[in-house]
């Protein structure tokens, strides 16, 4: 009778198990303390790394145990709980895949290390499904089409990290080009000059929330949240060392509890805060809009102006020091009424200028600009020569505004000071042109007017004579306006030129803003005849005229090799044929480029191009498409009548075919 053997039975090795145990044990504890160790604000990369390789070293010893359990997987081939152990295993292997992938994207897109316990579940039933399975891990690696399975994974991992690189070297050093006509969504030269001197991290944290259910004017401040975001993230893009942080209050309480106790401030909704090396400056949500002198006028976008400010008085160690005179009738930055300054002076002060007033013969030793606008009385002596002495030093800016003398008013005085730096202000006339009038109130009408309004530089009637300056460089499409304004002009002869051609103009000198050839200059003017202001095409003198000019040498400029001019003057002097320009009336009736113009002055007598002021956008970009008539048939032909035409008569073509 042939002996009968009994059934091998599977019992796993000793040795196998522990091995498999420490391995499951070098995963759980090692991945989970220093993957929450990783997840800790302050921590560095290394508990990352140390997670990946306790995960690494896991897998290994789960595999080293299985092979020492080789005999017991090998018996298990013929063993009635065979079926059982890999069902159980590819249980254990999905529900580990679900843990793990739900877990690790919560990891990923939360704050907390919380999903780092069910991650270390995942893996644990990963281990033991892989340990369940080894027979068939083995069957499945000794197979023929292992190695061409593995060259085709290996070629997918090599291609997705080299995606994955050029995404990183995309993300960290990419280049946003504006395609705009107008330069919508570029940012000023000035901003990217200041943005250029940040030598040190800076924070811009915004806690611009967008309403989730708006209604009237909360859809409009969605879309100026939006827009002073957008702008924010420029910013972040142009500068390595801005790190820009977009925080909801509302929904993270305790990151705003904890980064105001850090800033030492309350963090209020829909406000901006720069933070830069301890200091701090706030934009409110209202300083990102300008005020439409009319109700039916939108508002301008002036978010760049506001931000560019606040970060320029952060990075900034010293304020440029602008003095007004006073006690001769000038303007007055405390006056809030239509001839007041005050509204200029505020804008001033946003460019990191410090505004205060003096009275002559007194000048302050940290005056770096002195503003005379618009005197009454003339000036005593000694206050005429501390005006001369100022003039006179280096490194320091006088802006004289000038007005047309008339009746019992008497010179000023300062007409000598300016002549000697090469400068007349012809006070003895006025400026009148064929242009709108107000006839009645808000109903307009065409004829002489004092007011001269300039609407372009460059061409038209307002055009920049000479290369481009710093001050007007920017102001082509703005408009300005000059209310009784007098002639400027420069008596700086022109130098002769080295080749014989024509005199070539003096390269300290320029000529900022000028009248169309519409305008004429007046003689014995009476300001309070303005209803009945006439133009007398025989008497007045004709234009264009000059209205503001420069003297005086910018940043980075060269003397000309063969200097046959006079010298430029030590200090920088920008001299206005006129004062109300930048008088509240016309920067509150939505003039903006006169004080976009005053700022720009201001900067460069001081010393400071890089502060020439930045003019706001329009909220929405023009879409409008300007053509001609003929164009705008053929475009109306091709897109409206031609679509149909033909497929009518690709119609009749098949219909002709078929009946064929």
């Amino acid at each position: 009778m042939p002996e009968q053997r009994s059934p091998q039975v599977a019992v796993p090795h000793a040795k196998g198990l522990i091995v498999v145990g420490i391995g499951l044990v070098v995963t759980c504890v090692g991945f989970a303390v220093f993957a929450t160790m990783a997840k800790q604000p302050a921590a560095s990369r290394w508990p990352g790394v140390l997670a990946v390789l306790s995960l690494l070293a896991g897998l290994g010893l789960v595999e080293v145990g299985s092979w020492l359990n080789a005999a017991f997987y090998r018996a298990l081939e013929k063993a009635p709980v065979r079926r059982t152990v890999e069902i159980g295993g590819g249980v254990l292997l999905v529900a580990g895949a679900v843990v793990l992938g739900n877990c690790l994207a919560l990891y990923w897109l939360g704050t907390s290390a919380a999903p780092v316990a069910g991650i270390t579940v995942g893996l644990l039933l990963i281990e033991l499904a892989l340990a369940a399975e080894h027979r068939s891990v083995i069957r499945i690696c000794t197979s023929p089409s292992f190695p061409v399975t593995m060259i085709v994974v290996g070629a997918a991992v090599l291609g997705f990290a080299a995606l994955a690189l050029v995404s990183i070297i995309n993300v960290r050093h990419y280049r946003r080009i504006d395609l705009t006509e107008k330069g919508f969504y570029s940012l000023n030269d000035q901003t990217l000059k200041i943005l250029q001197s940040v030598k040190k991290p800076m924070r811009i944290i915004a806690t611009m929330v967008q309403n989730p259910n708006p209604a009237g004017p909360e859809q409009f401040r969605n879309f100026v949240r939006a827009r002073a975001t957008e702008t924010l993230e420029e910013y972040a893009n142009q500068s390595r060392r801005v790190d820009f942080i977009s925080l909801n209050p509302y929904a993270s309480p305790e990151a705003a509890e904890k980064l105001s106790a850090e800033l030492k401030l309350e963090l209020l909704a829909d406000s901006i805060i720069f933070e830069y090396e301890g200091k701090t400056k706030v934009v409110e949500f209202g300083e990102l809009l300008t005020t439409p002198p009319f109700p039916s006028m939108p508002p301008q976008f002036k978010a760049e102006e506001a931000f560019t400010g606040a970060l320029q008085s952060l990075v900034e160690g010293e304020t440029t020091k602008i003095y007004f005179v006073i006690g001769h009738g000038e303007r007055d930055i405390d006056d809030y009424d239509r001839d007041g300054t005050s509204a200029i002076a505020e804008q001033v002060r946003k460019d990191n200028c410090e505004v205060k007033t003096c009275e002559l013969p007194e000048i302050p030793d940290d005056c770096n600009v002195l503003v005379i606008a618009g005197p009454r009385t003339p000036f005593g002596s000694d206050e005429l020569d501390a005006v001369r002495d100022f003039a006179g030093r280096e490194g320091v800016g006088l802006l004289v505004l000038l007005d047309p003398v008339a009746g019992d008013a008497a010179p000023s005085g300062l007409e000598a000071i300016v002549k000697g730096f090469g400068v007349t202000v012809e006070t003895g006339q006025t400026l009148v042109e064929m242009g709108r009038r107000e006839i009645l109130p808000g109903i307009l009408g065409a004829g002489p007017t004092a007011t001269i309004e300039t609407t372009e530089y460059g061409k038209g009637p307002a055009r920049m004579m000479g290369p481009p300056h710093p001050v007007v460089r920017d102001l082509k499409t703005m408009r300005t306006a000059f209310h009784v304004a007098c002639p400027v002009r420069s008596d700086v002869p022109p130098r002769p030129s080295p080749y014989g051609g024509r005199p070539q103009g003096d390269p300290f000198t320029a000529q900022l803003v000028s009248t169309s050839s519409r305008a004429f200059a007046k003689t014995d003017f009476d300001l309070g005849d303005l209803a009945r202001l006439r133009i007398d095409r025989d008497q007045d003198k004709p234009g264009p005229f000059t209205i503001a000019i420069a003297r005086g040498r910018s940043k980075g400029q060269q003397a000309p090799m063969r200097p046959m001019g006079p010298p430029p003057p030590p200090s920088r002097i920008i001299v206005f044929g006129d004062s109300d320009f930048i008088t509240n009336m016309y920067l509150q009736r939505g003039v903006r480029g006169n004080g976009t113009l005053f700022r720009n002055a201001v900067a460069w007598v001081g010393g400071r191009e890089y502060k020439i002021g930045i003019p706001p956008k329009p909220l929405q970009q023009e879409h409008t498409i300007d053509m001609p008539r003929e164009q705008k048939t053929i475009a109306r032909w091709a897109t409206v009548f031609a679509p149909p035409f033909h497929i009518l008569v690709i119609g009749l073509v098949v219909w002709w075919i078929r009946r064929r």
